[in-house]
């Protein structure tokens, strides 16, 4: 069995919405709206480290296990990973 991830619960709530964070009515999560803000920054590095000649360090350092390639699923999961940091990073504040 795979462990629970924390979503964060909605990152933008509303009566309007669901009742509870797993209510599909109830919006993207804060780890989904999270993921998206690292995923511009992501992408950013990638563009800029394959637009300079000889940067391949970065690409290297983050491929995915399937091949060499630098893809879409591992622009995703670095941005996922960044996201699933910063709630880590926020539960710490809220509980210490």
């Amino acid at each position: 069995m795979s462990e629970k991830i924390n979503t964060g619960g909605p990152a933008f709530p509303s009566e309007v919405g669901g009742k509870t964070p797993a209510d599909p009515r109830a919006g993207m999560t804060l780890r989904d709206h999270f993921a998206g803000l690292a995923m511009q920054a992501v992408a950013l590095e990638w563009m800029r480290a394959t637009t300079e000649v000889g940067n391949t360090h970065w690409i290297n350092k983050h491929s995915n296990e399937v091949g060499d390639d630098y893809t879409a699923y591992t622009v995703v999961s670095m941005a996922y990973e960044l996201a699933d940091q910063m709630i880590a990073k926020r539960d710490e504040g809220i509980s210490g």
